[in-house]
């Protein structure tokens, strides 16, 4: 559930969504399929407004693989309505900015306005839902962008790694696929590839628009019904993604780079957000091993042992299901030993309960984290949308009795079940190959 990457407990590569111990939000439905939540808080004279489209990497094929990245760079670069360079200034002169962001499952695109503005940053939202254009120009610039973009990644050995690790983990799958697709990718994609791909996957029955803050319901449906209402599209089933067939050996994968340290991501295949209550154990197993400066690879392999000068743990939390990975950044001749050290831990976690002051550690680490970042609305908003595009928003309401609820024999059982010996996938970059 949880989707986090933490290296030496200060040091934060990416962080895709945490819950948080957000209300129960009023929902309804507009006529053409959009789904409109909304959280009434009135602690500040701000709103957060947030539209989730199930639009990622999951829709991607090896020529297409790219394509929802490249929208979020074009979607705000001018519409029927307003050049490019407005929507940005119009937001900007309500003390705002327009974000947007993109990941395996989902496309996201957010402003957090003084309430009083809500409706005009809604005009300018919807408008780039409904009406982008994504001229030739626009898109030459943005996919030289974007190439830029793959370079900077590929110089970038932690990048490089996790990218390797999910090329190797899955087979079949279209989690596979770097997000920002690749240069061969991108180079066929054209300007017509990525507004048909537009048109076909933003859609208002794709898509949810979340409001939290300074609001009254009933005036933001009306709004809602004003500026989304016209929002064309029919119904759109979630695509079904090629299943991926059960790794049963272990794969292994080398890139040599001219660095000083080599880095090292051990990943497993792990729950989706559907599993439920083995989501929540594997969150707090992360945590355990890899959140904070007393998990486990801090203390261990960080202070004790003096191996990784960088640490990280990562739980995707997909649709469907993705990866658990660990990563160590440690010299070159210390890949095998480290290796081997987390191998030991992770048996010992199939193995033996966690004891109960360590469980007690990690559910106020994990929930330490959620609350800090659901202290924004914006955050609540994320918890709720990257909920509702991956499974069922309810998670992020529950997110806290859920973690609560779990026992040291639940992180025991999904150690077990997934992070088996041999169906990992190791992936090192360093100037040398390690020894097997």
């Amino acid at each position: 559930m949880l989707s986090v990457a933490f290296a030496c407990g200060l040091i934060v590569f990416s962080i895709e969504a945490f819950a948080g111990s957000v209300a129960q939000p009023q929902i309804t439905k507009l006529d053409n399929g959009l789904k409109v939540m909304v959280v009434e808080d009135h602690t500040a004279t701000l709103a957060a407004m947030d539209v989730w489209l199930r639009a990622g990497t999951v829709n991607e094929s090896e020529s297409s693989n790219g394509v929802s990245h490249l929208i979020e760079h074009l979607i705000f670069k001018g519409t029927t309505r307003r050049r490019p360079g407005e929507m940005d200034m119009e937001i900007e002169s309500l003390g705002a900015t327009l974000e947007a962001a993109t990941s395996k499952d989902w496309a996201r695109f957010y402003t957090t306005v003084p309430s009083k503005h809500l409706d005009k940053a809604m005009d300018v939202l919807a408008d780039a839902m409904m009406s982008a254009q994504m001229d030739e120009v626009e898109f030459e610039y943005e996919r030289a962008v974007v190439w830029d973009e793959i370079a900077s990644a590929e110089s970038d050995p932690t990048a490089t790694a996790f990218a390797l690790l999910d090329a190797t983990a899955f087979t079949k799958h279209p989690y596979r696929f770097p997000l920002e697709g690749t240069r061969e990718s991108l180079t066929k994609l054209g300007r017509k590839d990525v507004y048909d791909y537009y048109k076909r996957y933003y859609v208002p029955s794709n898509a949810t628009l979340i409001i939290i803050g300074d609001v009254l319901f009933a005036r933001v449906v009306e709004s809602a019904k004003k500026y989304f209402g016209d929002w064309k599209g029919g119904a759109f089933p979630i695509t079904q993604a090629t299943e991926e067939t059960p790794q049963t050996e272990i794969r292994r994968a080398y890139k040599k780079r001219d660095t000083k340290l080599a880095y090292l991501v051990i990943g497993y295949h792990s729950p989706s957000v559907a599993s439920g209550q083995e989501s929540s154990a594997m969150d707090a197993l992360l945590t355990y091993l890899s959140v904070g400066y007393q998990s486990w690879m801090s203390v261990e392999l960080k202070d004790k042992l003096k191996l990784a000068q960088e640490f990280a743990g990562e739980y995707l939390t997909h649709r469907d299901p993705g990866l658990l990975a660990l990563y160590a950044a440690v010299p070159p001749d210390k890949v095998k030993e480290t290796e081997d050290l987390i191998l030991a831990k992770l048996k010992e976690l199939s193995e033996k309960p966690l004891s109960k002051s360590d469980l007690q550690r990690t559910k106020r680490s994990l929930l330490g984290t959620y609350a800090f970042e659901c202290e924004t609305f914006s955050g609540r908003a994320r918890s709720l949308g990257f909920y509702d595009a991956v499974g069922n928003y309810t998670v992020a309401v529950e997110y806290e009795k859920q973690i609560n609820s779990v026992t040291a024999e639940d992180v025991q059982s999904v150690a077990a079940k997934y992070l088996k010996p041999d169906t990992r996938t190791v992936v090192v970059i360093s100037p040398e190959a390690p020894p097997k």
